[in-house]
């Protein structure tokens, strides 16, 4: 892991937590991370509710800090595929662009679901292709 800044973890659980200590007095048993660690809980299949402008400032963190960035997930298609294409948009790319350049460059199953397609349309500020009456959010 040494050469990435910050992890984006997809599954909702830390891979970088060893134990979790929440007693001050016992707290010196807890061994910091290496690398920072953003755990996200996405469902399997699904989206987040989250917004550009949660991406807009990942962008620009990274951009600031000139970091390096790790996305994963269980599987490493749907939502990895989805968050990678979300960054994309933000940094300019159009919504299909940033999907067909992910499945074409990382994985050809990324973005398994008309969901995650929608929410990097959504993402990018554009108009989705499916009915958004039948969307969670």
């Amino acid at each position: 892991m040494g050469r990435f800044d910050l992890l984006l973890n997809l599954t909702g659980s830390s891979v970088l937590a060893r134990h979790v200590i929440p007693v001050q007095q016992l707290a010196h048993w807890e061994k910091p991370p290496l690398v920072p660690e953003i755990v996200l809980d996405w469902p399997d299949m699904g989206v987040i509710d989250l917004p550009r402008q949660f991406w807009s400032e990942l962008v620009a963190h990274l951009a600031s800090t000139r970091s390096s960035l790790l996305v994963f997930c269980v599987g490493g298609h749907g939502r990895t595929g989805t968050a990678i294409a979300s960054i994309m948009t933000v940094c300019g790319w159009e919504s299909a662009d940033a999907i067909a350049w992910v499945r074409a460059n990382y994985c050809t199953r990324a973005i398994e679901t008309k969901l995650q397609e929608h929410y990097v349309h959504r993402i990018a500020g554009e108009n989705a292709p499916i009915n958004s009456t039948t969307l969670p959010f």
